[in-house]
């Protein structure tokens, strides 16, 4: 055989080796990764059943476990209904704040609203006697009869 032709089978060979090894690979990776992926099982969550129900007790500890259980209950209901007064008492109080602060902002309001109207006038000297018997006011009072 020439030499050409050897080294064409040889890459030939070679061809299909690292073919068939990349298939080999990806086909142990693929089965690796299913395997990984099937032996993660999901955890089952289960409710505890309370501790009175494990074995056999009796009566009196079950009575006793339910008197205790009403007991919190009404302790924590006891609790809640005196939190939502608070919570009442403490809401009106805000609303009232805010009235409060609503009237005293609409007096504030009133009472620069009568400043800024006696400014205003102040500036014409309306209300000042002594302006109306002045030079100016003969002059104004001309010029309006003009």
């Amino acid at each position: 055989m020439s030499k050409p032709r050897k080294q064409f089978r040889y890459f030939r060979l070679e061809m299909i080796l690292g073919f068939l090894s990349l298939l080999g690979i990806l086909s142990l990776v693929f089965l690796s990764g299913c395997g990984l992926l099937e032996s993660r099982k999901k955890t089952r969550i289960e409710e505890v059943p309370p501790y009175y129900q494990h074995g056999k007790i009796n009566s009196e500890l079950r009575s006793y476990h339910d008197r205790e259980c009403e007991n919190m209950t009404n302790q924590v209901h006891i609790v809640r209904n005196r939190e939502m007064e608070r919570l009442i008492k403490s809401g009106e109080e805000e609303q009232q704040e805010q009235q409060e602060q609503q009237q005293q902002q609409q007096e504030n309001g009133i009472k620069t609203t009568q400043e800024k109207k006696e400014k205003f006038w102040d500036k014409f000297k309306i209300n000042d006697k002594n302006f109306l018997r002045s030079d100016e006011a003969v002059r104004i009072s001309s010029n309006l009869d003009r």
